[in-house]
């Protein structure tokens, strides 16, 4: 190639790239590469990229309120991109790339073989989040390479984004209640955290750790950690919300109704959230408050407040049939639940809210009580890892 022509293209592929980093902004790109054949298995990189893409989007769907990254599986691709490959001018472009200002994370996961089992070597980068790292995983016994494959990247998105990747192992594994993976994801990113009095990131941390305490049936843990939740970030920000709706909720279950009030009297008079599904959270915890308060009139008000805001939550409905049975009316009870269970199939809570989990209790000990209600499925899980 001559000198005239490197330089029209090395022009044209810093004016592209511009143009790519603006389309296909995403926060991290995860690559994936079978570098040998296995036994009686048919294993390739195009098969690697599936499952790192399938796995990826379970994680990334989890609900939550906060901020998701945006993740590519693959390298980025665009006009400018695919000529650099062409060309095999792959490194320039990237550094063309640093130069416009868009340096995602790198996470690469490589299946390999070694002394007759499937290894996954896992290397990563990053401009913002993390240092360089490696880590090596081998097969388990009875464990397939796809579950192989899912398990490196639950590995891979921890170091690209641990509170979301954390999160979907809580909400994952809510049923037999094994939070290991969770709470090594948590501990790890507490760890790298500045041990400043207010922390954003240590909040978010702190909740999940709440939410883990609640699945364990150890109430006065869990309103420990929503308290600190709420001290690392006391602004009323939406990690403040969330901690303080969960406080709440502990308050309520622990029979401190005044506490659980004048939580959400602060949260809705000082600075209400705007999202609404937190909104109708928050009146529906002041109304179990006020239930327990015995204030009946006033709890219903702030229920019908909180279907108004957000109708298609089930947990309202839920809790107002709960005090209309117990007030003897029946036949409004039978309505309310019909209702809690017409919306079952559509309503989305926030995996970080505890109320999207558990019963609010409004009477004096009661035990914790999962909900009967949860989140459409909208992504199918990973596999069982087994052979057959």
């Amino acid at each position: 190639m001559d000198l005239t022509t490197l330089t029209y293209l090395f022009v044209f592929m810093v004016g592209f790239l511009g143009v790519d980093a603006a389309i296909h902004p995403p926060d991290a790109i995860l690559e994936g590469e079978a570098s040998t054949a296995f036994k009686d298995t048919t294993i390739n990189s195009t098969l690697v990229s599936d499952v790192l893409n399938g796995e990826a989007a379970r994680i990334s769907s989890t609900a939550t309120i906060m901020t998701r990254p945006v993740i590519r599986v693959g390298r980025l691709q665009g006009v400018a991109m695919s000529i650099a490959e062409t060309f095999k001018m792959e490194q320039v472009a990237y550094a063309l790339q640093a130069q416009l200002g868009h340096q995602p994370d790198q996470i690469k996961i490589s299946l390999f073989g070694e002394g007759g089992i499937a290894k996954v070597l896992i290397t990563g980068t990053s401009h913002r989040r993390m240092a360089p790292f490696q880590e090596e995983l081998a097969q388990q016994p009875g464990e397939t390479i796809v579950a192989l494959l899912q398990r490196a990247t639950v590995k891979g998105m921890a170091h690209i984004d641990p509170y979301v990747t954390a999160l979907n192992e809580v909400q994952n594994h809510a049923a037999e209640k094994d939070f290991s993976e969770a709470e090594a994801i948590i501990n790890d990113a507490m760890d790298r955290l500045p041990p400043t009095p207010e922390n954003f990131d240590r909040s978010l941390f702190e909740n999940l750790n709440g939410l883990i305490a609640l699945f364990r049936d150890n109430v006065s843990e869990a309103r420990d950690w929503f308290a600190r939740a709420e001290a690392s970030c006391p602004d009323f920000t939406t990690a403040d919300a969330v901690s303080a709706v969960n406080a709440a909720f502990s308050d309520v279950q622990t029979g401190n109704y005044k506490s659980a009030a004048a939580r959400m009297d602060r949260l809705l008079n000082e600075k209400p959230p705007t999202d609404p599904v937190m909104l109708s959270t928050a009146h529906m915890t002041l109304a179990a408050a006020d239930m327990g308060l015995k204030k009946q009139d006033v709890a219903e008000q702030e229920l019908a407040k909180a279907i108004a805001i957000y109708p298609k939550g089930s947990s309202a409905y839920d809790l107002w049939s709960d005090i209309k049975r117990a007030e003897g009316d029946s036949a409004a009870a039978d309505e309310m639940h019909q209702k809690a269970l017409e919306t079952s199939a559509s309503f989305e809570n926030y995996a970080e809210i505890a109320t999207l989990y558990f019963r609010l209790a409004w009477s004096d000990n009661k035990a914790v009580m999962r909900s009967p209600y949860s989140n459409p499925e909208k992504v199918p899980g990973r596999t069982s890892g087994r052979g057959q």
